[in-house]
């Protein structure tokens, strides 16, 4: 490509140096002589005008000749270019997919093929072990969430008791109240009491139900914190089993296989 530009340009400074001295040659022979009709110098110029128009027609030919051979060269260059690569990545595709590696060796540079198969057994000991560790890691896990989960559920079910035994006490209580007051409201009809006995036994009675209405407050306060903290609890369990089970699942995915060792 470059050669042709350089051609190019050489026929281009070709043309020029015709055309120049054309022009010159022309101009001198425009000069008119005694005697010498216009025709004749008509055709002096004529001649001289088809001197310099060839010297044109040269330089601009080679100039064109040489800028669209360079173009035409760089095309096929690059795609020889590309092609070349093309050939080159498949060639190596091609090889390396027919090529395996072994060790070979003569004199005192070659592998002691014993010292590698030692290597590889070792390889294949300490994969295995790295396996049952894994194995032992899952178990414990297992355990380890199956102690949780008892927890969790053993946790729920004191929640549980915890509160129907609370209102059963407190209707137990209620109930002996309502006892208290029949009984003394049939005392009083039976007996007659005065009216300060009455007054006491009023008394007796109003405090009962404050008491069972305290009681009720704060056993309803009470099982409420309870639960609520049984609750944090459960969810902190999980979170801990599910801590517990992210571990050895992202370890069973990345676990290795094996290679089968010839001994």
């Amino acid at each position: 490509a470059n050669l042709l530009i350089f051609l190019g340009l050489l026929g281009t400074f070709s043309g020029l140096a015709t055309t120049v001295p054309a022009v010159v040659e022309t101009i001198r022979s425009l000069q008119p002589v005694e005697g010498e009709e216009g025709l004749a110098v008509f055709g002096r110029l004529m001649d001289g005008l088809d001197d310099q128009l060839g010297g044109m027609g040269t330089a601009f030919a080679s100039s064109l000749l040489g800028l669209a051979g360079s173009l035409v060269v760089g095309l096929l260059e690059l795609y020889a270019g590309h092609g070349q690569n093309r050939f080159y990545r498949e060639l190596e595709e091609w090889l390396a997919s027919i090529t395996r590696v072994s060790f070979s060796g003569d004199g005192d540079g070659a592998i002691d093929k014993a010292a590698i198969a030692t290597v590889l057994d070792h390889m294949v000991d300490q994969m295995d072990t790295l396996q049952s560790l894994f194995a032992q890691s899952e178990t414990r896990r297992a355990a380890t969430e199956q102690r949780m989960l008892q927890l969790s559920q053993a946790v729920e079910g004191l929640t549980d008791r915890l509160g129907p035994g609370q209102v059963s006490a407190t209707e137990k209580l209620a109930v002996a109240q309502d006892r208290l007051a029949s009984a003394l409201d049939g005392m009083a009809a039976e007996q007659g009491l005065d009216d300060e006995s009455r007054n006491r036994l009023r008394s007796i009675d109003v405090q009962l139900f404050k008491m069972a209405e305290e009681i009720g407050s704060n056993r309803d306060a009470e099982v409420m914190g309870l639960r609520g903290d049984i609750a944090q609890l459960t969810e902190a369990l999980q979170a801990l089993t599910q801590a517990a089970r992210a571990p050895a699942e992202a370890r069973a995915r990345r676990r290795p296989t094996s290679p089968p060792a010839d001994r």
